[in-house]
């Protein structure tokens, strides 16, 4: 095994991984104890003498380590802290779910909400220890913080989530996981945390009464999503060359969608009142169909349409 000491001075080196893309740190020279070292994230890690074979393989393991964990070394499960697993599973969180086309990260925000009150409680805590009943103490946080039942069940699998990646990546035991699965979900009419109320289909009173107030193009998005069940977002990334228009059913593929990290395909029919809707727009082939450059009560309005139908993706 590889020792890790201080960072010897030395003249810093670097080599270019296989791909050509990343810089890493090359092995070496160390007078004092004639041992060769690589530097990783500010400390030095020795690896063994010059003419010893298991040298190059010793700093190629260590690299190859540290690049898989992100750039960063690995811990020690009985000392690593909440906070500090936390932020290892940052790094790989802002990679991980990070979407093709445009970079955002929705479930992030989600996940920040999710570790906030257990940041809060037990971010010094060693991770070892953090247990069922510490899992319960930070469901109760957020019943203090107002959240419905179906919400805090969602957050607290996100948790239980955090700490999977960990012990796949040996930061926690995995009896600890093993332990925090054990802990059931709130129950309707068993708890304190209060229910959310159900989302209803809006009136179509009230989506004809905002016809007036929209542009033409936020008013075809809501024909198209009431004719074809799209979400807002698939609607608002249409392009014409993502629409099939061989057949009398034309078939819109969106680039991206809700479930395309599970490797399922997204396919949307448009049916002979859709494609009526949709014709006066198909003259840009690889242009978005609907800018989202939209006047300000236009897109305040297409925002609290959405809204209302629990599918905003602002």
């Amino acid at each position: 095994m590889s020792k890790i000491a201080k960072q010897p001075t030395g003249k810093r080196r670097h080599t270019k991984t296989s791909c050509g893309k990343s810089r890493v740190p090359s092995l070496r020279f160390h007078k004092a104890s004639g041992q060769m070292f690589v530097v990783l994230s500010g400390r030095a890690i020795y690896c063994g003498k010059p003419d010893d074979p298991a040298t190059e393989q010793r700093y190629h393991q260590a690299v190859a380590e540290w690049l898989a964990a992100g750039r960063q070394l690995s811990a020690e499960p009985a000392t690593i802290t909440i906070k500090e697993v936390l932020g290892r599973f940052w790094v790989h969180a802002e990679q991980y779910y990070r979407t093709e086309t445009d970079g955002r990260v929705k479930e992030l925000e989600q996940f920040t909400m999710a570790l906030r009150p257990l940041r809060e409680l037990y971010a010094g805590t060693p991770a070892a220890d953090f247990g069922p009943r510490a899992l319960k103490t930070v469901r109760k946080r957020m019943i203090e913080m107002g959240w419905c039942r179906r919400y805090i069940n969602k957050q607290v699998n996100r948790i239980r989530h955090a700490f999977k990646w960990a012990a796949g990546d040996e930061l926690v035991p995995g009896e600890i996981l093993h332990a925090l699965q054990a802990v059931p979900g709130l129950r309707k009419g068993r708890g304190d945390a209060p229910e959310s109320e159900p989302v209803k289909p809006v009136p179509m009173e009230m989506v004809e009464a905002i016809r007036p107030f929209v542009s033409r193009q936020v008013w075809t998005m809501i024909q198209l999503q009431l004719l074809t069940g799209a979400r807002a977002g698939e609607l608002t990334r249409m392009r014409p060359c993502d629409i099939d228009r061989t057949g009398p059913t034309w078939t819109y593929r969106p680039l991206e969608h809700k479930t395309e990290h599970h490797g399922r395909d997204r396919l949307i029919f448009l049916g002979p009142k859709a494609q009526q809707v949709v014709s006066a727009f198909l003259l840009r082939p690889r242009n978005p169909l609907f800018t989202t450059n939209l006047p300000g009560q236009s897109r305040m309005l297409w925002t609290v349409y959405c809204v209302s139908l629990g599918q905003c993706r602002s």
